[in-house]
């Protein structure tokens, strides 16, 4: 990487991280931006679903799963062999394994405890991938990113999201570029074909050979 790509990384990760933890915030307006946020994952997540295209026998892992939405949109809908999931927190864990209780109990939806780092499955164990939500706050998003190329199978598919953090409005497009063009970086570098779909996700591919 150039000194100048790694200057251009950092300080957008680095920027987008502190515009998306923002200012804690309380009552009413604390709801009102829960809600919003809510919408916004919401967005996120169907467009992901668009772009994994599930197909029947489908083997895919999200990252991140936060409250488990899109694995339950995912589990719901076609016909896919398994969903698999990683989330470092214990709260999230517990949420998004109630959301997905029956698809547990149907063996096709399995929820772990685990960082992206470090990822608890088998070589080319699934076909596709999400990490739609919390990307910024990998500690190490090149290794998080080589464990996804690992569990892929050859000319699986990756789609990465970046929500724009909560800036003053004329400095958060800017720092969402820069995160952004971060990201296709690391991917490149983990061995990933990838193109820019829409203002804030990323497709991804690992090659064949």
């Amino acid at each position: 990487m150039s000194t100048a790509h790694g200057i251009t990384l950092k300080a957008g990760l680095r920027s987008a991280r502190a515009g998306e933890e923002g200012p804690p915030r309380a009552g009413r307006v604390g709801r009102l931006l829960g809600r919003a946020l809510a919408l916004v994952d919401r967005r996120m997540n169907r467009r992901a679903l668009d772009l994994l295209e599930p197909m029947e026998n489908d083997r895919i892992l999200e990252v991140g799963f936060g409250p488990g939405e899109l694995v339950r949109m995912l589990e719901a809908g076609q016909p896919v062999a398994r969903v698999a999931g990683v989330d470092v927190s214990r709260a999230a864990l517990r949420r998004a394994r109630r959301r997905n209780a029956a698809g547990i109990r149907r063996g096709r939806v399995d929820l772990r405890l685990a960082p992206v780092s470090r990822l608890p499955f088998p070589d080319q164990s699934f076909d596709k991938a999400a990490a739609v939500h919390g990307f910024r706050h990998w500690d190490d998003p090149l290794a998080g990113l080589a464990e996804l190329r690992r569990v892929l199978k050859p000319l699986g598919i990756l789609v990465l999201g970046l929500q724009a953090g909560r800036f003053w409005r004329p400095l958060r497009r800017a720092h969402h570029e820069a995160a952004l063009g971060g990201a296709m970086i690391l991917l490149r570098q983990a061995g990933f074909d990838c193109r820019r779909v829409g203002q804030s996700l990323v497709l991804a591919q690992r090659p064949e050979f």
